[in-house]
Order: structure tokens, then sequence, then C-alpha cells
């Protein structure tokens, strides 16, 4: 039974390895609701900056949410009025995706 409406997640994503962030977006799949939103905050440039962060790009986000039939909405790495909030300082993204 689908059961989830909105998945958010800052800062965890950049610390998670490729092969779990694909078993995570396949369980984003399974268990969301139609027209279900998910907004996730990942590495995006596969840059390490020490061992502590994921190898993970956006490439590979966006073949996750292919490959498990969701829809990316938008990506980003910086929002505000006058962009003065960001995750470029690792070369983040902001992945915004849904279940249709």
């Amino acid at each position: 039974m689908y059961s989830i409406d909105f998945i958010w997640s800052f800062d965890e994503f950049v610390h998670i390895s490729p092969e779990d962030i694909e078993n995570y977006v396949r369980e984003f799949k399974r268990v969301m609701i139609l027209n279900g939103l998910g907004i996730i905050h990942h590495a995006g440039e596969c840059e390490l900056h020490g061992s502590y962060r994921s190898s993970f790009t956006n490439e590979l986000f966006n073949k996750f949410i292919k490959v498990n039939n969701l829809h990316l909405d938008d990506q980003y790495d910086s929002w505000g009025n006058e962009r003065q909030y960001n995750v470029k300082y690792y070369h983040d993204t902001i992945s915004v995706f849904k279940k249709n």
C-alpha cells in the first residue's frame, strides 16, 4: 500500500553511497502515493571532499529516477530572491521529483 505523499531529505544523501541511493530511490517509488513529491539534497559532481562525502553525481540521480519511472521536475544548487541560499560549496544539488 502506498502511504507517503512527501519525501524530504537535506544533508543526508551527500554521505550515502551510490548503491544505497539507488535502493532508496527504488523504495521511494514503492511507498509514494500517485503525485507524491520528493525533495532530496545530494552530491552532484562526484567530488569526495574527504572520505565522508558520497561519490555521487546528478547523472546517477537522474538515471535512478528514470529507471524507477519517477519524474524529475527540477534540479538546482541555489534559491531565494537573490539566489542567496545555496549548496554550491561542495557542488551539491537539490532534486525535486514526483511519482506520476
